[in-house]
């Protein structure tokens, strides 16, 4: 077997397994994730989620991954870390193209992502494939402009990037404020938070969040490889990874 399969299999013990171009690929057993079982949100609700392999797929990998959507032109070198910088073609998953089957369209939105979104049409595009999924007033409400986390200085939410994985819990929280300073106040019970990396789900258990690991059905190592799904972002309370019991 090889490296990438036998990380796979001890990632998803418990699933059904198909390695693809040394890529792993599995599904999660059925009846895991019913977006029916939604907890009632008695608010206003707020999503936030991660960017590489959450709201992106890998970059042109459309023969592993065949509902992610390439847009040539658009540079992306999210998780490509070598000197210099490689760009492939940004590429949006199935869940970015898919936000507005999920609950969250009806909800506000964040980002809180460990990566830069690399250039301005990236983001662009981001925002625009965003703000046509949410309703008029939560997409009125997002800015056009992203800001860094830098040491020691609070970011601007609520487009965040360069947040430190393991913290972006208190991302989160200051997202919240954000839109507490415009009129727009959440109960903690309806704030929801998606990444693909477990150690960024399992600093939410500290709090009164909720977060779900995603990209389960496909890996790359301790990264997701497709990125999220719609039918993974169900409105359950409580904090999951990939393979929990729901």
């Amino acid at each position: 077997m090889s490296a990438a399969a036998t990380s796979c299999a001890s990632d998803f013990s418990k699933r059904c397994l198909l390695v693809v171009l040394g890529f792993c690929l599995a599904w999660a057993p059925t009846g895991a994730l019913d977006p029916e079982a939604a907890a009632s949100l008695a608010g206003p609700c707020l999503c936030v989620f991660d960017v590489d392999r959450t709201l992106t797929g890998r970059q042109d990998l459309i023969e592993v991954c065949p509902r992610n959507k390439v847009f040539p032109g658009v540079k992306d070198n999210g998780l490509f870390n070598g000197r210099p910088p490689y760009y492939g073609n940004f590429t949006a998953s199935e869940l970015l193209l898919g936000l507005s089957e999920t609950f969250c369209h009806k909800c506000y939105l964040g980002i809180a992502s460990t990566g830069m979104a690399s250039g301005n049409n990236q983001k662009m595009l981001l925002l625009d494939l965003i703000g046509s999924a949410l309703t008029h007033e939560a997409a009125d409400l997002l800015p056009r402009s992203w800001t860094k986390v830098k040491a020691n200085k609070p970011s601007e939410p609520p487009l965040v990037l360069w947040c430190q994985d393991k913290s972006k819990h208190l991302n989160v929280r200051e997202i919240v404020r954000w839109y507490a300073h415009r009129g727009v106040h959440f109960s903690s019970k309806d704030v929801f938070f998606f990444d693909d990396k477990a150690a960024n789900i399992l600093s939410f258990k500290s709090t009164d969040y909720n977060a779900r690991q995603i990209s389960c059905a496909s890996r790359n190592g301790t990264v997701g490889l497709c990125g999220g799904t719609p039918a993974e972002v169900v409105a359950a309370p409580g904090v999951f990874l990939c393979g929990d019991e729901q």
